[in-house]
């Protein structure tokens, strides 16, 4: 429940507008509605739109990317990631309360993590498996998940982890890191927990309940 509701219920008892059983009920009733999950279809079309912006960027860099200098192309690889880390302090200091502020700061901060570290290897040639690029995006994003609080970025780590699984398990066999999965499944873990125990019946949690034991299943 946000902090203005709960002043205002204050007042309103103070002022003795409500009684103290009445100003319960409403936080009662309130504190209920956020355990079911906040409105789906917000969330839904808040992450589309930061996954549509974030996808957007990337056509109008991809169509002048020839034309620009290396230093250019460096600023403008970080650019998002600025951006997604400043959207996501924004959200966390003003926009606490709001749910589609935090799952769409955190998907597009978890996107433009992953477009950097994919251009800044590719404007200085570093060479690198898809494997390589998997771990380090997924190593790099996993605190985005706590910080945020983020089920949709938490999803998305997730099927970085799975993928990253496949590749060194399947595509490109390497058993002297497929341990690294493992490493990688067990950081989100404590946070797959603590949604069970705050929001047992949330879309969020239950596409984690299919999500972890069907990575598991795959790798």
């Amino acid at each position: 429940m946000g902090k203005k509701l709960l002043n205002d219920l204050q007042s309103l008892v103070s002022d003795g507008v409500i009684s103290m059983e009445t100003a319960q009920r409403i936080e009662s009733y309130y504190a209920k509605r956020e355990k079911e999950g906040p409105n789906l279809l917000v969330i839904i079309f808040s992450v589309l739109g930061a996954l549509l912006i974030g996808l957007g960027i990337i056509l109008i860099l991809a169509h002048n990317w020839d034309q620009l200098s290396r230093a250019q192309k460096t600023i403008i690889a970080f650019m998002p990631l600025l951006a997604g880390q400043v959207v996501s302090g924004y959200a966390l200091l003003k926009k606490n309360d709001s749910v589609p502020w935090r799952e769409a700061s955190a998907t597009f901060l978890v996107l433009s993590i992953g477009a950097c570290i994919g251009l800044i290897s590719q404007i200085y040639h570093i060479e690198s498996s898809m494997g390589g690029f998997l771990f380090i995006w997924s190593l790099v994003s996993i605190p985005v998940v706590y910080v945020m609080r983020s089920s949709m970025a938490s999803l998305l780590y997730l099927f970085g982890v799975t993928w990253y699984g496949v590749e060194v398990g399947y595509f490109n066999p390497d058993r002297t890191v497929i341990y690294q999965y493992w490493i990688l499944l067990f950081l989100a873990i404590p946070y797959y927990i603590s949604l069970i125990r705050r929001q047992p019946g949330a879309n969020g949690t239950l596409f984690h309940h299919v999500l972890i034991p069907l990575s598991v299943v795959i790798c």
